[in-house]
């Protein structure tokens, strides 16, 4: 029986809880490195805003974003057993201002997107899979093309998780990059306006 992989929550109301990650064989969670180096950069933009995990794996961007006092996560995540997993780490914490949806990010996030219209403070991250899976080649074209189409507010920010050597452009629809940086075989970009 294979065991499942967990890590733990780093900072915040939760920090120390362990969480379950989802397969590796479906989906790449986002390292502790990582996770801490995106909320150092959010600082406290994460507190008491809207935040939305697109293409979320096992959840735990948006779980340590509930964890630093987020007002609400919505998680995006197709693969069943992925979206099984999210569920059982929001049991896990025990919140009740998480939305999970088993959906298709692509076809989903614009209807999230018109339901999150009055809401003045949206953090997006998007960790798509890398563009050398299979039948993954325009990944990030696609959702470049998701992120586009944000009618943004002034405090909205966008994060994307991609692969270390893809270029992403300097700017996606109204959004402008102010950041980036590298982790090895993954980066992390940021867009304000």
């Amino acid at each position: 029986m294979k065991k499942q992989l967990s890590t733990k929550i780093i900072a915040g109301e939760f920090k120390g809880k362990g969480i379950f990650l989802a397969d590796i064989a479906v989906t790449r969670s986002t390292k502790s490195i990582i996770r801490e180096s995106v909320f150092n950069a959010l600082q406290g933009e994460v507190a008491g805003a809207v935040f939305v995990e697109v293409f979320a794996g096992s959840g735990t961007i948006g779980i340590e974003a509930l964890s630093r006092g987020a007002e609400f996560v919505y998680f995006l995540e197709k693969d069943k057993d992925s979206y099984h997993c999210i569920q059982k780490n929001l049991d896990i914490i025990g919140v009740n201002n998480a939305r999970l949806y088993n959906v298709d990010s692509f076809e989903f996030f614009p209807e999230l997107l018109s339901s999150l219209a009055r809401k003045e403070k949206r953090i997006f991250y998007f960790d798509p899979p890398f563009s050398i899976r299979e039948d993954m080649e325009n990944i990030y074209e696609n959702c470049i093309a998701l992120i586009a189409a944000i009618d943004p507010k002034p405090l909205d920010i966008v994060a994307v998780e991609y692969m270390t050597g893809h270029e992403l452009p300097e700017k996606i629809g109204s959004f402008n990059k102010v950041k980036s940086k590298k982790f090895g075989k993954s980066s992390i970009a940021y867009y304000t306006l």
